[in-house]
């Protein structure tokens, strides 16, 4: 019998989220980290006859619905909505920041997602949030849990790259009379979706959904390597992914972390951490192929304002793109109460923000996708015409790809139980590294070339 584990996690793209845990009618399906600290489904042999209920909720499996249909279905039949090919169906969208507290101060960008939540809360939208906070526990640094109050809502706003799943808040959502909020990427909120469409209770109680913009997930050993790289040895039990302290801008935030013994350590992304994040380091193999940017099935997104004119405050600044009337109405109130310093931005602005993003998600999938075809491997997506990519960025790609399956190789040798030895790895991974950023280099320098072309 058809599962997820035989469909999507034997082709190598299941990406975690832990919904079909969470959904499956008979508990056949658990959710666990595999040898690459990357969270995967497993199953056992009690699988349902004809049930298959997980190929339908699954964000990766070609049975379920895609993010067209289901943004569709949800967004479509409101009155002022737009429609744009990248973004998804969208009411408006905004860039600016909270004014409230310590909104703005503790969380990533612009304390916008802190500020929702609580308005959501206190004016009894919800009842209760789920989002990803850090726990106490060195081998799962951050997980997903409920929240009823606004000081642990607050306590949740900081950015975890870091794998979390959701079958155990699913099970409580089921348990729980309510009204939840949840916070995810949109791969997560796409099967949370999907599975709102085969439980009534799921569909009743999660009533809004918060979606954040994602380029890439990681696995346990990319926090484990910025801790060695920081100087810190021994197990982690604090890490801070995005400190804004002694930062020169937005883009250049602090990685911090300590130890079960107290040592403390702290990174640059730009100087320490940049190479690595671009490189695709500890990266699952599923986030070559997921083309969602602006989490389109959820009723609101939220990113970084990754633009010129944003990025030299370091105090950080959000943008949002708008499905639902509710929290259109939220942030208008907001803006007339003196609690939000916020203006409207044009969608092709929004777009231009995530720019990188957007040519991971939907350029460079699609030379990714042909060559899984010329092997007779084939993952259903929407990005289905040719690639006409440059022979630089395909290039690009396969340096990336190298990078992505050395460094998943060097988790699956930590979890054989063996020393690591992280200086010989990161000798090992110089070489692509500097081959990058020579093809990198060159890019810069053809479009350089282009647009002085055209000036012309």
């Amino acid at each position: 019998m058809r599962n997820v584990v035989s469909e999507v996690v034997a082709n190598g793209i299941c990406i975690g989220c832990g919904v079909c845990s969470g959904v499956c009618p008979n508990a056949n399906l658990t959710i666990g980290f595999n040898s690459y600290g990357e969270y995967n489904s497993t199953a056992g042999g009690n699988c349902l006859k004809n049930c298959e209920l997980c190929l339908k909720i699954c964000p990766f499996s070609e049975h379920a619905k895609n993010e067209n249909t289901i943004a569709t279905e949800k967004f479509s039949q409101q009155d002022g909505v737009k429609y744009n090919d990248v973004a998804g169906y969208y009411l408006q969208s905004y860039v600016g920041y909270s004014l409230v507290g310590n909104h703005r101060l503790n969380g990533a960008s612009g304390g916008l997602v802190t500020y929702l939540l609580e308005t959501m809360l206190n004016n009894g939208l919800i009842n209760f949030v789920v989002s990803v906070s850090p726990t106490d526990n060195p081998d799962k640094l951050f997980n997903y849990q409920i929240f009823d109050n606004i000081e642990d809502v607050r306590n949740s706003s900081k950015s975890a790259y870091y794998p979390v799943e959701l079958s155990d808040v699913i099970n409580e959502i089921l348990k729980t009379d309510g009204k939840f909020a949840v916070v995810g990427l949109p791969c997560y909120l796409k099967g949370l979706e999907l599975a709102k469409e085969h439980n009534k209770l799921l569909k009743e109680r999660i009533v809004m959904t918060i979606g954040l913009v994602c380029g890439q997930l990681k696995s346990t050993h990319y926090t484990k390597y910025l801790g060695y790289l920081s100087g810190v040895t021994s197990n982690l039990n604090y890490v801070c992914y995005r400190s804004k302290k002694e930062t020169s801008s937005a883009i250049d935030y602090k990685f911090l972390c300590r130890d079960i013994d107290g040592n403390e350590g702290k990174l640059s992304f730009q100087r320490d951490i940049k190479d690595i994040w671009n490189g695709r380091w500890f990266t699952p193999i599923s986030c070559n192929f997921c083309e969602d940017i602006f989490a389109e099935v959820a009723d609101v997104t939220v990113m970084d304002a990754w633009l010129d004119e944003y990025v030299s405050d370091t105090k950080g600044t959000s943008i949002l793109v708008v499905r639902n009337k509710e929290v259109d109405a939220i942030i208008n109130d907001g803006i007339n109460n003196n609690e939000l310093n916020i203006s409207l931005i044009d969608i092709d602005s929004v777009i231009r923000s995530q720019r990188n993003v957007v040519d991971i998600k939907r350029n460079q999938i699609k030379f990714r996708l042909k060559r899984l075809a010329k092997v007779n491997k084939h993952i259903w997506k929407r990005s289905t015409e040719s690639s006409d990519i440059s022979l630089l960025n395909k290039l690009e790609i396969l340096i990336k790809d190298e990078m992505q399956n050395k460094s998943r190789e060097n988790s699956f040798y930590i979890n054989s139980g063996k020393t690591i030895d992280y200086a010989a790895f990161t000798k090992k991974m110089s070489g692509p590294t500097r081959r990058l950023k020579m093809v990198t280099f060159a890019m810069r320098i053809c479009n350089k070339v282009r647009r002085m072309t055209r000036n012309t």
